[in-house]
């Protein structure tokens, strides 16, 4: 352009009406470094900022975030950043710039919000979508199918006066390339009411589907629940009868093995008891003898005694007492010699008695071995029994 005789040549001068001279310089920093920088207090975006800290907010392609934004967080310099990326991809668009009309789409895509609330900053959401229709024109992908999908979605939650006002300032806008926007808006808004509609007719026969299935599913469930009950009745009444024969057999054997036991436990105890008692009788009788001896012998050595002392008594008085005191001696003697025989055949009548009773409680003990045996017998048909039971409950249970 400039090295041809053009007006642009004579003047030095390029005048462009399509884009702004803030999207102009962020074209020419691109062809430049290959990156650009967003601000979003350029004078021609016309924003009120808040405050000081938000007029100086930059907003760089290295720091967009990564997360996307709630529609409740949407603020007017997220605005301005949205306008500015815009246009920026409308001019790379314009002159088909791809590496920066595909940064621009990309930063777009991660600022546009998410959700619908018309009550949150509707007005800046519909100056940003202004701007893509005015940048972009029917059939482009990019930004402005970010765009409508965005706008379909919030066509979805018609629910009150503020929902419908938005919709029709965005019907009624002044701008002419909004009504091309708007038929694209509503033609995927109707295309996801067919694919709802199809959606809902397939789940909805897939129900009906399952519903006769689970009916028929149901009917022989029951059917077989039925048959199952009759034949655990029957399984069960068989079973009780078992058990009832296992009972009384049960009660028979313990019964069969119980009484011979008792019987010896008794003999055994009667016999034992009896030796016990003849044994008692005999030592006593032993004892009684022993002392009619020693009282017949006392009474023998007395009668001596009183004959020497007679004989003493008619001599001499001297010889007399060394009589006495001899015979007293013998006596004494005789005595402890008596009462040691006596202690020590009344030991061994005890050790006898003692041993013949160790004999009964050695013979008792084994009985009571044979009958511990016996229940221990006892004990393990009971377990058997008690497993039977068990299973016959388990069964019952299933």
């Amino acid at each position: 352009m400039l090295d041809n005789n053009m007006q642009e040549a004579q003047s030095g001068i390029i005048e462009h009406t399509e884009f702004d001279i803030h999207t102009m310089k962020l074209m020419i920093e691109f062809i430049h470094t290959g990156n650009y920088t967003v601000t979003v207090d350029d004078p021609q975006l016309t924003v009120t900022q808040p405050n000081a800290k938000t007029a100086a907010t930059t907003i760089d392609e290295d720091e967009v975030a990564v997360l996307p934004i709630d529609i409740k967080e949407f603020s007017t310099p997220l605005r301005n950043a949205l306008i500015t990326y815009a246009r920026a991809f409308g001019i790379a668009n314009y002159y088909n710039i791809e590496s920066m009309k595909t940064m621009a789409e990309q930063t777009f895509g991660s600022l546009l919000p998410y959700g619908w609330v018309a009550e949150h900053n509707v007005d800046a959401l519909l100056d940003v979508l202004v701007e893509v229709c005015k940048v972009t024109t029917r059939g482009d992908e990019g930004i402005r199918r970010k765009s409508i999908d965005l706008t379909t979605h919030a066509l979805q939650h018609l629910h009150n006066d503020n929902d419908a006002a938005f919709f029709l300032d965005f019907v009624h806008h002044e701008e002419s390339a909004v009504r091309a926007f708007v038929f694209e808006v509503l033609h995927a808004a109707a295309g996801r009411l067919r694919a709802y509609h199809r959606d809902y007719t397939a789940l909805s026969n897939r129900h009906e589907e399952q519903t006769l299935r689970y009916e028929k599913e149901s009917t022989t469930r029951e059917e077989s629940d039925a048959r199952n009950v009759k034949a655990v009745a029957k399984l069960r009444t068989q079973k009780d009868g078992e058990l009832a024969e296992l009972r009384a057999e049960h009660h028979a054997e313990i019964k069969r093995l119980c009484t011979p036991k008792d019987k010896v436990i008794t003999k055994v105890q009667v016999e034992k008891d009896a030796e016990i008692t003849a044994l008692r009788t005999q030592k006593d009788r032993e004892i009684a003898r022993l002392r009619a001896e020693k009282d017949a012998e006392v009474n023998k050595l007395a009668g001596l005694k009183d004959q020497v002392l007679a004989t003493v008594c008619a001599g001499k008085d001297s010889e007399m007492k060394k009589v006495c005191t001899t015979k007293d001696q013998a006596f004494a003697k005789l005595s402890a010699e008596i009462d040691a025989e006596l202690a020590r055949r009344a030991v061994e009548k005890d050790a006898q008695i003692e041993f013949h009773k160790n004999g009964f409680d050695r013979l008792a003990e084994r009985e009571a071995n044979g009958i511990l045996a016996s229940r221990g017998e006892i004990k393990l048909a009971r377990a058997d029994i008690k497993g039977l039971l068990h299973f016959i409950k388990s069964l019952r249970v299933s």
